[in-house]
């Protein structure tokens, strides 16, 4: 059932994120500020983390030049006690910092996210692990290729 698969996926990325903290190093450089939930503005975030309910739209999403901003319409997060929400009329997403580290093994230090997707009126949501990066104050920040292999 979709709630039995919601709460499995779930799951599957919290086990996740354990591999990744314990493979985790301390990175020898950080363009990222101390209080991450500081980082508001959506033009800095990349649009991969936008809502994708297929591969098509992943890939869309996935093109050169997209920011969070440019495909949700909106110009800042809302912050929450649990994290950053960015929702419209017809859907929503929840970043949730888990932890800080050089997850690439790249020097750089990067942010560990679970993504909490979902639409309004539909029983579709969605879980997943990101992290994201940037080598310098004034850039956006960048999705890190996870390897839990």
């Amino acid at each position: 059932p979709p709630a039995d698969f919601a709460a499995l996926r779930n799951q599957g990325v919290r086990c996740d994120a354990l591999v990744l903290l314990q493979r985790a190093e301390v990175a020898s450089h950080s363009a990222l500020p101390i209080d991450l939930t500081t980082m508001t503005d959506t033009r800095l975030y990349p649009a991969t983390l936008w809502i994708a309910v297929s591969a098509e739209a992943t890939r869309e999403l996935a093109r050169p030049g997209l920011t969070l901003e440019s495909v949700s319409g909106a110009k800042q997060w809302r912050i929450d006690r649990k994290g950053l929400i960015l929702e419209d009329d017809a859907q929503g997403i929840r970043l949730v910092w888990l932890a800080r580290g050089d997850f690439d093994h790249d020097g750089w230090e990067d942010a560990l996210y679970r993504v909490q997707a979902w639409v309004r009126n539909g029983t579709w949501t969605d879980t997943r692990l990101v992290a994201l990066t940037r080598r310098g104050a004034l850039e956006p920040l960048v999705s890190v290729p996870l390897n839990f292999n």
